[in-house]
């Protein structure tokens, strides 16, 4: 990164909160270092566009909590500014058929739903990964969901929020969290946070896209209201990928992912944005939709996204194999024109971020730039197929009477995990390990192996004691405050 002659100009270019996150990621980890070291100045431009659904619920991940402590950001402001809450998790609820067995072979067994949770379920003990003990448990009559292992889940179920503890031998040491607020809250919240900064904001609509001569890079933007906008670089982050859709065509396609059954946005319903908020995202799947919603008292945010079966329509949906191109990055929802599910918005485009960081890039092209926007670009691509395996595999679980099809990395995924109880490793992982494990869990996979390491457990003892920390987890659970209460007590309300 020292090696870099970085430009001097950044435009970002985005609707609600995108570009005020870039741009406060921009200046934490760029313009201040910069400044401190004497460097050249950067300048920052920020094109602010009219949302689409300013007051939709926004449910992050535990990585914009890291992001906060690691830029110095107060935890608690946040909560005030955004009026936020934390989040434990996603309830995942479905309408399925009793088996279905085009999954295993050996027909899978649905429950009604399960809690995908922040943080770890169960513990390894003595080296064995803990879905290995609770499959050797079941063979020993011993029953439970996984998510009764899991802190997050036993909290959200009783509305009830603790944070994580610093002691190692607590229950609640490996829990881990996120928020959940309304997107207008958080725009508000992070424009006051730069307020300060030396940033040029625009509010206005985008009239024309300038090229350079050659075509192959934004030369200038030109405004509604009749400015005109130059920069060295461009991040777009808008919703309708203004500033990629005008550079020459890049390779946009379904490929390596193309699930049949494709996410398209279906309407929008925005109520109450001053209801209270739950610790948790509510997903329902089913009846050729899914719906997403926070359910405090039938107020809130609910967003409804069809289903197409058709390899036509698939043909719709894209994630950009060549996201930075020319002196322009897309980012966020111009990375892609489907919507997140489990993996949040606002991790996707931190991970971004940070993979900028990592290839910031100079001014004039040349051989070590082009390399770096390929690895840049191979990282992305990386994590787009990841979300895109995660998704095919709700969508075969959900609208298996779709004939949805497996993607070939969730097929990989499903067939080792079957045979073996591991999974593949993966590069540029998107979900921890024992997320992934607790996805394909919930969808009732059979494990087909005995594992040699969980033998070593006597049946009694190992059914004696995960029937012990079921109910130690529980308990401990049961002591926490109410989500609410926890809010006052605090004063984050």
């Amino acid at each position: 990164m020292a090696a870099h002659q970085l430009p001097a100009s950044w435009v970002i270019v985005g609707s609600g909160f995108y570009p005020w996150l870039v741009a406060l990621f921009l200046q934490k980890t760029l313009v201040k270092p910069l400044q401190r070291a004497g460097r050249q100045p950067i300048r920052l431009t920020l094109l602010q566009q009219q949302s689409a659904a300013p007051e939709r619920v926004i449910t992050t991940s535990s990585a914009l909590r890291h992001f906060n402590k690691n830029n110095g950001l107060s935890e608690a402001n946040f909560v005030r500014g955004c009026r936020a809450c934390f989040n434990l998790g996603t309830v995942i609820q479905r309408a399925l058929p009793t088996e279905d067995r085009s999954l295993s072979g050996a027909g899978a067994k649905k429950s009604s739903g399960f809690f995908f949770a922040e943080g770890p379920y169960g513990y390894i003990m003595r080296g064995v990964r803990f879905h290995h003990l609770l499959a050797h448990g079941a063979a020993q009559g011993f029953t439970a969901k996984l998510d009764a292992f899991s802190v997050a889940a036993q909290l959200a179920q009783q509305n009830r929020f603790t944070p994580p503890s610093t002691r190692s031998d607590s229950l609640f040491s490996s829990l881990d969290y996120g928020y959940r607020f309304h997107a207008a809250h958080y725009t508000e919240y992070l424009s006051k946070l730069l307020e300060d900064a030396d940033i040029s904001v625009y509010r206005s609509g985008l009239s024309r896209v300038q090229l350079e001569p050659d075509h192959q890079s934004i030369a200038a933007l030109e405004l509604d209201n009749g400015d005109r906008v130059s920069g060295d670089f461009f991040i777009d982050v808008s919703e309708n990928r203004v500033l990629k859709s005008a550079l020459p065509k890049s390779d946009h396609c379904v490929s390596p992912c193309h699930p049949t059954a494709v996410l398209q946005t279906a309407g929008v319903q925005t109520r109450d944005s001053k209801a209270p908020l739950k610790p948790y995202q509510h997903l329902m799947l089913g009846r050729g939709e899914i719906s997403i919603a926070s359910t405090s008292h039938k107020q809130g945010y609910s967003q409804q996204f069809a289903v197409a079966a058709s390899g036509e329509n698939s043909a719709k949906v894209f994630w950009d194999l060549q996201p930075w191109q020319g002196n322009c990055v897309a980012l966020g929802p111009a990375l892609s024109n489907r919507p997140p599910i489990i993996i949040d918005e606002v991790h996707s485009l931190l991970n971004g971020l940070h993979e900028l960081a990592r290839f910031w890039p100079k001014r004039d092209a040349t051989d070590t730039d082009a390399v770096s926007k390929k690895w840049f670009n191979r990282n992305l691509s990386a994590e787009g197929e990841q979300i895109f395996d995660m998704d095919s595999l709700l969508f075969k679980a959900s609208f298996a009477h779709f004939g949805a099809e497996l993607s070939h990395g969730a097929k990989e995924m499903l067939a080792l995990f079957c045979e073996t109880g591991v999974l593949p490793a993966r590069e540029q992982q998107t979900l921890a390990e024992s997320q992934w494990i607790a996805l394909l869990y919930a969808l009732g996979l059979p494990l087909k192996f005995d594992n040699i390491l969980a033998r070593q457990f006597d049946g009694a003892a190992l059914v004696k004691q995960l029937t012990q920390l079921k109910k130690s987890i529980q308990q401990a659970a049961g002591s926490a405050p109410l989500h609410e209460e926890f809010l006052r007590l605090n004063r984050l309300v």
